[in-house]
């Protein structure tokens, strides 16, 4: 009887790499209504994240809050162990850095918040 090979064992998170994203308690509301709540979250190079969930449960508001497009109102947001929170998006990323990053939405105006769902 021939033996069938061990599965591989998954590798530890620490295992992928350094934490290149580190939310901590991450809170964003908007006129009073809460958005996202405390959340906490770790990416290391070499992941991939995919945000998924519904219309209006967080997604593009999270992803304005790793860009620098807009601060959270509690909580911290590190990029390569450096605290971004408060800082402007032109300081994140300079003309120079642009170029090595990027975020890339279905719909081009995800970002726009001067469109609103009726």
């Amino acid at each position: 009887m021939a033996e069938l090979p061990s599965p591989p064992t998954p590798q530890s998170s620490a295992a992928k790499g350094e934490v290149v994203i580190r939310c901590r308690g991450v809170t964003k509301s908007y006129d009073g209504r809460p958005i996202l709540h405390g959340i906490d979250l770790e990416v290391r190079k070499g992941e991939t994240l995919i945000i998924m969930g519904g219309s209006g449960h967080g997604k593009s508001t999270l992803l304005r809050l790793l860009i620098g497009a807009e601060h959270p109102d509690a909580g911290s947001i590190e990029l390569f162990g450096q605290e971004i929170t408060n800082r402007r998006e032109e300081d994140l990323y300079p003309p120079s850095k642009r170029a090595l990053s990027g975020v890339l939405f279905q719909w081009p105006g995800a970002l726009y918040n001067s469109l609103t769902v009726a």
